[in-house]
């Protein structure tokens, strides 16, 4: 019965292994990707979809941004994106594709230590004065 489990697990990692062998990285879904973020103006719309900047005028003509945005779109404004990190991007083809406009401060220094139980104690308590001892 052991050598049974044995070789249907080492089987199914055989399996993995040759799956990931012949290109099979994640399984991911194939839906298509949502719109991340979309704006309207006198002059048509524009929509994050996926990693791209599209542009439709009154006229209906659909433009697709040639290059990706350049992080994580959090909100668009005509060719301008604001990304994840507060920088905000203006796609102008004639200045060489993306153009860095400024920033907001948004997030800050994310902890690395851990502090200690006795350190966050004291930090809610207070100083405690220690009585001296006569021994």
């Amino acid at each position: 019965m052991f050598l049974k489990r044995l070789f249907y697990a080492c089987g199914s990692i055989l399996m993995l292994v040759l799956a990931y062998h012949f290109g099979a990285r994640s399984a991911e879904g194939q839906t298509a990707s949502g719109i991340v973020c979309a704006t309207l103006d006198s002059n048509g719309a524009y929509a994050v979809i996926g990693s791209y900047l599209y542009s439709v005028n009154n006229g209906a003509v659909v433009t697709k941004i040639p290059d990706g945005v350049p992080g994580h779109a959090v909100a668009c404004w005509g060719s301008g994106v604001l990304l994840d990190d507060g920088r905000y991007m203006v796609y102008v083809p004639q200045w060489g594709g993306w153009n860095y406009f400024g920033s907001l401060p948004v997030g800050g220094p994310t902890a690395t230590q851990q502090r200690s139980w006795g350190a966050m104690k004291s930090q809610y308590r207070g100083e405690r004065v220690v009585a001296p001892s006569n021994r």
